[in-house]
């Protein structure tokens, strides 16, 4: 995660929740994140990052600056949470703050013969019912072939309290491995940075499905079977992540962000397949091998009534779609905005990368 300059304007309030207005010129990675979406440890309390801006100075296609919020441009405003680099140039971000101290959290091992448990724990307290607003965790399994499947699950409670009671049940299964600890946000981030080392070549792709052990399960299958398949390459890893995205976050921006989500969609869960590898003679066949995977896991999941079309923007491979996943209202929507903003389509053909609306 890169550094943010915060420029308060206003002194910062002690008291827990504290919502203050805060300028901040904000560095390519958060930039993307908070553009995407972005969901974060403290989500469940706060929901999307993207639902904590307050206002945007944008450089428009006239090359105009404006003060993009829910009073002065309220549709733009809108569109920006969660339409991508499709409208114009941000230049600075206002977002809520909070007052944060010490987490509990770490990486938690667990064996793989015990991912069924794993998967029924994580159905049950990705439940918006069960839900605890303070907790935030992935559960993954990570293959390589020297060393087979490794279960892991990142946990965070953002409060300095150990052993929350939601985590019970899956700290109660026997453990290869664990750094749980009570530390600064710095810590965990660096502890999660560290996961993903530069000089290697990387893809992420996603899709969604209800909350339910049954399709984790039945995709982790797939994972399994394909695994094998890659071509050699000295530093190959294969990962499959399950996150969970319940009521209890899409309620906190439904109706004010563009991601398309509502009441309707209940308790989902982000699936997400992280690979990396050394060789570029690989990239073809690697990139076909998950597009088949995920065409795979799909259809098993439509089969069940478990597939949802949304895809989390911020995890989604090049040749997916994630803006359509947001639902047909929404796209066109947003194609409407940016017609609005930027008739001569200057952000759709000219500036490159992102995910474009036409």
């Amino acid at each position: 995660m890169a550094l943010l300059r915060q420029e308060a304007e206003s002194p910062r309030s002690a008291s827990e929740g504290s919502s203050l207005g805060v300028s901040i010129a904000i560095l390519q990675d958060e930039s993307s994140l908070i553009l995407l979406g972005g969901l974060s440890f403290f989500s469940s309390r706060y929901g999307f990052v993207c639902d904590n801006v307050v206002n945007y100075e944008v450089v428009l296609a006239s090359g105009q600056l404006v003060h993009v919020n829910a009073i002065s441009y309220p549709d733009l405003f809108k569109a920006l949470k969660g339409g991508s680099n499709n409208f114009g140039i941000i230049t600075r971000f206002d977002v809520k703050v909070f007052s944060q101290g010490p987490i509990w959290g770490g990486f938690l091992g667990t064996r793989i013969e015990d991912r069924e448990k794993v998967f029924a724990s994580f159905e049950k307290i990705s439940r918006s019912s069960e839900y605890d607003p303070f907790a935030a965790f992935i559960i993954s399994f990570t293959w390589r072939p020297n060393m087979g499947w490794i279960g892991a699950s990142t946990l965070t409670y953002t409060k300095a309290e150990e052993h929350p009671p939601i985590f019970a049940e899956l700290e109660s299964l026997p453990t290869t491995f664990s750094t749980m600890r009570v530390a600064s946000l710095t810590s965990f981030t660096r502890e999660l940075d560290a996961t993903t080392p530069a000089g290697h070549r990387e893809t992420f792709v996603t899709m969604t499905f209800r909350n339910s052990a049954i399709i984790f399960s039945k995709f982790f299958d797939l994972c399994d079977d394909v695994v094998g398949s890659f071509p050699p390459d000295e530093e190959f890893m294969f990962s499959v992540s399950y996150q969970p995205l319940p009521q209890t976050i899409i309620s906190k921006g439904a109706g004010t962000n563009s991601l398309g989500l509502t009441e309707a969609d209940g308790d989902l869960v982000n699936v997400l397949v992280g690979i990396k590898w050394q060789d570029a003679d690989n990239d073809a066949a690697v990139e076909a091998i998950v597009k088949d995977l995920f065409e795979k896991g799909a259809t098993v999941a439509s089969g069940l009534n478990l597939y949802h079309e949304y895809k989390y923007l911020n995890y989604s491979a090049g040749w997916q779609d994630p803006i359509s996943g947001y639902g047909a209202a929404t796209k066109n929507t947003l194609r409407a905005v940016s017609k609005k903003y930027d008739p001569r389509g200057l952000f759709q053909r000219q500036v490159p990368g992102g995910f474009k609306l036409f």
